[in-house]
């Protein structure tokens, strides 16, 4: 769903932003998002992106053997910032050990 919104805004629009929308400062990204198609699309990748990554850690910590209490302070991060949270969890997963470094 997500791909085909971000096709369909960039090749079949005639202008894809508002005029002054962008990321640059708080001021376009307002502008960005007074426009229903941007609001759905990042509401779109919000969805696609952060829900997902938030599962892939819990399931992959799960996996790996690593304490609950030491990755569920990160979900909240990935779902606020994205990439951010989402990096986090791999120093984290770094710190402890894989369930199979630990049968050793």
């Amino acid at each position: 769903l997500y791909l085909v919104l971000a096709v369909n805004l960039m090749a079949f629009e005639k202008e894809p932003l508002p005029e002054g929308g962008g990321y640059d400062t708080l001021q376009q990204v307002v502008t960005l998002f007074s426009d229903k198609r941007a609001v759905l699309g990042g509401w779109t990748h919000y969805i696609a992106f952060d829900l997902l990554a938030a599962r892939f850690i819990v399931q992959d910590s799960q996996e790996a053997g690593i304490p609950h209490l030491a990755i569920v302070w990160i979900i909240p991060l990935v779902l606020l910032f994205g990439p951010i949270g989402f990096a986090l969890y791999f120093v984290v997963k770094s710190i402890y050990p894989t369930g199979k470094a630990k049968a050793q």
